[in-house]
């Protein structure tokens, strides 16, 4: 019989380590959004500086701006890159909304990050150079504010999912024996 106690003792070591492996990449997910929001903030400033100072036509500016920045800004200026000198015909507005689209399955990023991304894709392209810093600076101003919310979201979510998966590994392993 001590090799049942050995099986159950390694199996309940399993169900614990499984569980908390779990915990910890549901506040993966918490960790990851503000530094994601971090990398589009400095995107959407890069783009600013080159509307502003550069005069680069904005699918050479969205390449540009790929190789200075992390994901997801990377794969969003990248993919909107692509769909504006692919020959489609499509409007900044529309390569931006499907490169937001695209992008957005592999993020951390919230429904209201979308939102602010896509509000400002409406404007792109679609006005003069001033009132298009004036909707870059608006949805920096917004992802600013996601991101403070998120980093709080990140220690007190973090920490909740990662005692969470712990605890309910503990709690099945002693309602199964």
């Amino acid at each position: 019989m001590p090799w049942l106690i050995a099986f159950k003792l390694a199996g309940g070591l399993l169900v614990i380590g499984a569980s908390t492996a779990l915990g910890f990449l549901l506040a993966a997910n918490f960790e990851r959004r503000p530094r994601e929001l971090s990398e589009l903030i400095t995107a959407l400033g890069l783009l600013e500086m080159e509307i502003t100072y550069g005069g680069t036509p904005l699918a050479e500016a969205f390449a540009g701006i790929a190789a200075r920045t992390g994901r997801p800004a990377r794969e969003i200026m990248l993919e909107a890159h692509r769909r504006l000198t692919g020959g489609a015909g499509v409007t900044a507005m529309e390569a931006w909304g499907r490169a937001v689209d695209a992008a957005w399955g592999a993020t951390s990023l919230g429904p209201g990050d979308r939102i602010t991304l896509l509000d400002f894709g409406a404007s792109l392209g679609a006005s003069d150079r001033e009132d298009q810093v004036k909707h870059i600076r608006l949805a920096v101003e917004r992802l600013r504010k996601a991101e403070a919310e998120a980093r709080g979201d990140a220690v007190r979510l973090g920490r909740l999912w990662k005692n969470l998966g712990f605890l309910a590994g503990v709690m099945l392993v002693i309602v199964s024996l």
